[in-house]
């Protein structure tokens, strides 16, 4: 797992309903889901392309997760569990 640094100042603390806990790169943020799952949260730019997004991430899914649960907003995009 990549190294998890502090949250930066000016990170937002939430987004939508996910606290974050802190960076894992670049606009990449580890966080915490209202039932207390762990979640990798990506924040995109509101103009980017969804479905290629989509194509870049499913090789990284890895066998290990059948059915990853996905939410997509301008900005936000999450896959399941961390653990």
């Amino acid at each position: 797992m990549p190294e998890i640094r502090p949250l930066r100042e000016g990170d937002p603390g939430e987004v939508g309903s996910y606290r974050l806990l802190g960076r894992l790169g670049e606009s990449t943020y580890l966080g915490r889901s209202p039932g207390g799952e762990r979640v990798v949260i990506k924040l995109l730019p509101a103009d980017a392309d969804r479905e290629r997004f989509m194509r870049v991430i499913e090789p990284l899914q890895g066998p290990r997760r059948s059915a990853p649960r996905r939410s997509w907003a301008p900005g936000l995009w999450t896959a399941g569990r961390t653990s």
